[in-house]
């Protein structure tokens, strides 16, 4: 049993703190006695003292409890109150940090994110995100390739879908900046789509008689021949020839990646869609001491799994704190910015409703109920509202299956929720993991979703205050590198309508508020921290302030309760910690 530490003296503190026995205590006495100072009584109390101390200001614990200081030792909260209590805590050796006009919270929870696919953006990859224009996209490749001289290939990824009509960059374009000997491959901002150069295609020996592969598109000329963009599964055809990155390589960007998401106050991921390699990358990371958020990987299964349920199997793990191998990824439809979002209406001209991925869904629910057996939790990327039924669906053959709850499954994205499949997501016990960041009216979401959507479908996309007030849990992701890892960007999104920039850094279009409903605060900051702890089976130990949890913390400069709601997102983050240590600090000004 923890006694409240506010209802102690501070000598009862020591003692029932100290690891010292009591023949220890008692051969101190004497020093007191011949008038030794006071502190040499003690002498343990740096032993029991708090590593760190955040003190005088706004604390958000996520629990509902009020506080103006947090005590942080050994890699726990050993204390959430006021600033009286926490000074019996506060030996020669504790680190005190003012809170000030700031906030103290909860470590952030990026419940959907591909840390490897932003750190080789950041070490390897030549990245045009953030850049809106063409001419600049194509000036940003030029410089690209002047520090590559003498490679066969340019990897490139981040381009904007609305810097070009119809989101068609072309191949030419590319031919026209590239020297002699390199090809050019570079994926967009939403990893859906693709542009490549003719000696990309060439190497990958992609012409006219080429067929699309299922569930992808080449766009072409009017002679057949490769145009310049691939879509979804026609990706595919030239990522096999690309330059392999080494597992060194990978792991230099894992860790650069969860750098940069310390310094959004993120210390806890989901990595949406992963292989057996890319967990044993994960594992090294982590032996090495370099796993600077926790880290719960979804494994990748598409349509064509070998059904290796063996393999699966073995790589569940869900009794580590740092590594977790917890959810199956199932992408069950594609993006509406490319018309491949399940959607139950036709896209205009094009009269079709998107793609299913998975047309065997009687395998699909067999697969579901034998993931569900295992322990996983299933994590369905869900952006039209046919692909969330579909998903309704096989959770419910699972749970009939099994006789049992379904596993806090999640749906990732969720574009378009039909209210008729409310109830079935609530009996599902689902999570609904939300990227706020894209319902902004920015060239993408103009010119490549709005006109396919009837005026009541655009106000109502990603609809978190309906499904809040469903009773349904949100929870917050980025999908990074489409678009910012930042948790405030979505923040601010959501509770005002208005854009931020898609990119840390990047081009800030000028552009009217999103239409339809807003968010409050409270809600999103639960969305990235109890809540999303909740959906991944962490809470016992994470995702909120409280005594006994790891001391996993953002310290943000300023109290979002009291800005200026836009002004969240250029709040920056002071410190971060996870598992006590500190991961992030801001640069002294």
């Amino acid at each position: 049993m923890r006694l409240p530490l506010g209802s102690m003296p501070a000598r009862l503190h020591l003692w029932l703190l100290s690891p010292l026995s009591f023949a220890a205590l008692i051969a101190c006495e004497p020093a007191r006695n011949q008038g030794a100072e006071p502190e040499a009584i003690f002498s343990t109390a740096e032993v029991q003292a708090a590593d760190m101390v955040f003190t005088g200001g706004a604390v958000y614990t996520a629990t509902g409890e009020d506080a103006s200081a947090v005590a942080v030792r050994d890699g726990e909260i050993v204390y959430v109150g006021d600033d009286v209590g926490v000074r019996e805590l506060m030996g020669p050796h504790t680190r005190e940090v003012a809170i000030g006009d700031g906030l103290l919270a909860p470590g952030f929870i990026d419940a959907h994110v591909h840390p490897v696919g932003v750190g080789v953006a950041l070490t390897a990859y030549c990245d045009v995100s953030g850049i809106g224009e063409r001419s600049r996209i194509l000036a940003k490749i030029e410089t690209c390739i002047a520090e590559r001289r003498g490679e066969a290939w340019l990897v490139g990824r981040g381009w904007a879908l609305g810097a070009f009509p119809e989101s068609r960059p072309s191949a030419a374009d590319l031919d026209a900046i590239l020297p002699e000997g390199m090809a050019a491959y570079l994926t967009a901002e939403d990893g859906h789509n693709a542009w490549a150069s003719s000696a990309a295609f060439a190497r990958a020996g992609v012409d006219a008689t080429t067929e699309d592969p299922e569930g992808g598109h080449i766009e072409r000329l009017a002679d057949g021949s490769p145009q310049g963009t691939l879509r979804e599964r026609a990706m595919g055809l030239l990522t096999e020839h690309l330059p392999k990155l080494t597992d060194a390589d990978q792991e230099a960007a894992l860790v650069a990646a969860l750098a940069r998401f310390n310094g959004y106050g993120i210390t806890t991921v989901v990595s949406a869609g992963v292989d057996a390699t890319r967990v044993a990358q994960y594992q090294r990371v982590l032996e090495r001491g370099d796993l600077s958020a926790r880290s719960v990987l979804a494994l990748w299964v598409g349509p064509d799994w070998n059904e290796d349920f063996d393999t699966v199997s073995s790589l569940f793990s869900d009794e580590g704190q740092h590594l977790r191998v917890t959810q199956i990824k199932l992408m069950l439809d594609g993006v509406m910015e490319n018309q491949t979002a399940h959607v139950s209406f036709a896209y205009g001209e094009h009269g079709h409703h998107g793609t299913q991925f998975f047309e065997d869904e009687a395998r699909l629910a067999d697969w579901a109920t034998r993931f569900e057996a295992l322990g996983y939790q299933l994590h369905f990327h869900t952006v039209g509202d046919e692909a969330i039924s579909q998903g309704i669906r096989i959770l419910t053959v699972s749970r009939e299956a099994r006789q049992a709850p379904n596993i806090r499954p999640v749906f990732a994205h969720d574009y378009l929720v039909s209210e008729e499949d409310y109830e079935a997501l609530r009996e599902a016990g689902a999570y609904m993991q939300l990227t706020m960041l894209w319902d902004q009216q920015n060239d993408s979401m103009v010119n490549l979703n709005r006109p396919y959507l009837t005026d009541a479908q655009y106000a109502d996309l990603m609809p978190a205050e309906q499904l809040l007030a469903a009773g349904l849990p949100v929870i917050g992701g980025s999908d990074a590198p489409v678009g910012q890892a930042n948790p405030l960007a979505s923040i601010q999104v959501a509770v005002t309508g208005q854009g931020v920039p898609y990119f840390d850094g990047g081009d800030m279009l000028e552009q009217p508020p999103m239409p339809g409903g807003r968010t409050e605060l409270e809600p999103l900051l639960r969305a990235y921290t109890i809540e999303a702890a909740r959906a991944l089976a962490i809470d016992e130990f994470t995702g909120s302030l409280a005594v006994g949890k790891r001391a996993d913390l953002v310290l943000l400069q300023r109290n979002l309760f009291t800005v200026p709601v836009d002004s969240i997102y250029g709040t920056k983050v002071a410190m971060t910690l996870m598992d006590g240590q500190v991961v992030y600090e801001a640069p002294k000004p």
